[in-house]
């Protein structure tokens, strides 16, 4: 222990925060860092980074206070080892001890030997604790977590003759003795297991995700892979998910439900280029024997602005929280389209119990003038109610080097004050509907709705509703919408259709606009409709109401009947500035004519005393116009566009 290092450093910070709830900030380290984890303590937060230290590789501690600001660094090295800490979310606090305990591998600087090392420190960060665990096998260590004072199980990867297997490492801190170092992995066959994440179930038991090769017929197929063990480390049972086909890559993140379920995340494979897989983000939940309850897939198709093509974002979770509610927040990676504007980004969800979309947030810094790539590592909610999120990002030309890391803390609906001021606001559009609609016709449309949050419900003046609407998990570019079109990867092309989707808006400097729910609806006006507007309420999944009119105007006092089949009625000029001639071959007497704005309101209304004539429309502001000419008990409805 007396060989760990301690040095204080100084950072700068570049903060676009604007109040003491939300911030979204950027932090300069010298040599650069990996941010790992991002844990919450009472108002204050615990950032962990790898980062060089002095002439070696060591983990820097960031605590900052409610706000963003540095209260203190502290970074750690050794002089004989290179230190690296596990994979993101490996450093843990108790609550109850008031202590940060973490995991990681130490390597030789000689020898290039790795050995697992576990560290436990104070609520200032100083060490406690700092342990070099000499066993063999053990090639990594990446997640821990604590059964009781003395006792911390450790997943790892473990070297054996034939290949590697998912480890368990179960120590006792007191004795500084191995209570269990064992591996898990399939017994018909020879492949390879990774142990990435761990959690202490309520049963005391634990958990292990990772995963393996073992159950599928090619080399190059990963599924996920996920043990129970008793505390022992005796296997309880052992299950594997994923696409049989494709390489599914790991399991990311696991949480036990309050249902005593557990909910794993990571990614699953669409397809595979030159071997590597283009992943859609994926959700499971398994019950306490290791069965599927449920599994919920997400999928983002990007425009290549370059190429003109249709392409498959690469999206995974990377990590899973669950929420007093019962829900679940998540931060998700993905990759755009080749082109200007940067390669990974990430998204903030927020999930029902059953995995169906509540909202989404593209997350971001401000401030900065080109990002590279934006990486997430871990979210966790704090103690009013927001998130925090941590990760690094490639920040190109604003640092030197690039690589550092940001912490975004947002409120409970994803708002961080910079990017987000509100949530967006609810709105309804239907853009198929014609400017004028009729009694006892039915017409459909793309029905768009937005808003703060998901279920939404959604009440027509004309007595139908929908209910129970989620955001889709297909997120397609506005400027593509909804319908037909071809993926292509490499020499492949994958054909897709879509009647409803989640829209979002691809352009970097506006991908922060609202999603938009697209789905194909269709509305019938009753015989005895009170126009002329018509109307719709939102309700939104806090409970909250709006009513919409839609721009239409509906006219239940005439036939929706042309004049005749060939009426030849006529209007011009079109487009018009000051007058507009109307020609009407087959006049009858109590003729008149309306003029209609787009938002279904009547501007002008004048009667018709010849087959010609001219109406005055200087005054009328720019835009499209129906004119609406009766005749009778008919009508005939013609457009124009108004010039200044």
């Amino acid at each position: 222990m007396k060989k760990l290092l301690i040095i204080i450093i100084a950072l700068i910070q570049v903060h676009i925060g604007y109040s003491q709830s939300v911030f979204n900030t950027v932090y300069y380290y010298e040599n650069g860092n990996i941010s790992s984890s991002a844990i919450p303590d009472g108002l204050d937060f615990v950032a962990l980074n790898g980062t060089t230290v002095g002439d070696s590789r060591g983990f820097v501690f960031t605590k900052l206070d409610s706000n963003g600001a540095i209260l203190f660094n502290k970074s750690y090295d050794h002089e004989l080892f290179d230190l690296y800490e596990g994979l993101p979310n490996c450093l843990k606090l108790d609550s109850i001890a008031n202590q940060f305990y973490l995991t990681g591998v130490a390597e030789n600087i000689s020898t290039l030997d790795r050995i697992p090392f576990l560290a436990i420190f104070d609520s200032e960060l100083d060490s406690l604790y700092f342990k070099i665990i000499d066993v063999d096998s053990v090639f990594g260590a990446y997640d821990i977590t604590k059964f009781n004072d003395s006792v911390y199980g450790i997943v790892t990867s473990n070297i054996i003759p034939e290949d590697y297997e998912m480890g368990l490492l179960i120590y006792d801190i007191i004795n500084n003795t191995i209570i269990h170092n064992c591996g898990y992995g399939p017994e018909a066959s020879h492949s390879n297991e990774v142990g990435t994440e761990i959690i202490l179930t309520r049963s005391r038991d634990f958990l292990l995700g990772g995963f393996t090769f073992g159950f599928s017929t090619s080399t190059y197929k990963q599924d996920w892979y996920l043990v129970k063990t008793d505390s022992v480390g005796n296997m309880i049972w052992e299950r594997h998910y994923g696409n049989p086909n494709e390489n599914d890559g790991r399991i990311t993140s696991m949480v036990e439900s309050q249902d005593s379920a557990y909910v794993v995340a990571g990614g699953q494979a669409i397809c595979n280029w030159s071997m590597n897989p283009i992943s859609e983000a994926a959700l499971r939940k398994i019950d306490t024997a290791g069965n599927l309850v449920w599994e919920k897939f997400y999928r983002r198709y990007d425009l290549d602005n370059d190429a003109g093509l249709m392409r498959y974002s690469n999206m995974y979770i990377s990590d899973i929280i669950e929420l007093d509610d019962g829900c679940f927040a998540a931060a998700l990676n993905y990759k755009r389209a080749d082109g200007d504007g940067g390669a990974y980004r990430f998204r903030l969800f927020k999930f029902d119990s059953s995995g169906n979309i509540l909202f989404s947030r593209t997350m971001s810094n401000t401030g900065i003038e080109f990002v590279q790539s934006l990486y997430s590592s871990s979210i966790k909610s704090t103690t009013d109610n927001g998130f925090i999120i941590n990760g690094y990002g490639d920040y190109t030309w604003d640092y030197d080097p690039p690589q550092q890391f940001f912490l975004i803390k947002t409120d409970s609906l994803g708002c961080e004050g910079e990017l987000y001021l509100a949530p967006p606001p609810e709105n309804v559009e239907c853009p198929d509907f014609p400017a004028i609609m009729y009694c006892n016709q039915t017409y459909t449309s793309r029905l768009r709705v937005q808003g703060k949050s998901a279920p939404y419900t959604l009440e027509f003046s004309t007595s139908e509703t929908i209910e129970n609407l989620y955001y889709p998990p297909v997120f397609i570019p506005k400027s593509q919408g909804t319908g037909s079109f071809t993926v292509h990867v490499g020499i492949d092309t994958y054909n897709h259709s879509y009647d409803t989707a989640t829209l979002f808006n691809p352009i970097p400097a506006e991908d922060t606009e609202p999603d938009i729910i697209e789905l194909p609806f269709s509305i019938t006006i009753p015989e005895n409709y009170f126009g002329p507007d018509l109307t719709v309420t939102i309700t939104n999944g806090y409970g909250e109401s709006y009513e919409i009119t839609l721009p239409v105007y509906v006219d239940c006092n005439v036939s929706a009947e042309q004049i005749t089949a060939n009426a030849n009625i006529s209007i011009y000029p079109n487009p018009a500035s000051d007058f507009l001639q109307i020609s009407l071959p087959q006049f009858e007497d109590n003729s008149f004519v309306k003029i209609i704005n787009a938002q279904g309101q009547t501007i002008i209304t004048q009667q018709l005393f010849s087959a010609e004539t001219e109406i005055n429309i200087k005054e009328l502001a720019a835009g499209s116009y129906v004119v609406r000419v009766y005749c009778g008990n008919k009508i005939e409805n013609l457009r124009f566009e108004k010039m200044m």
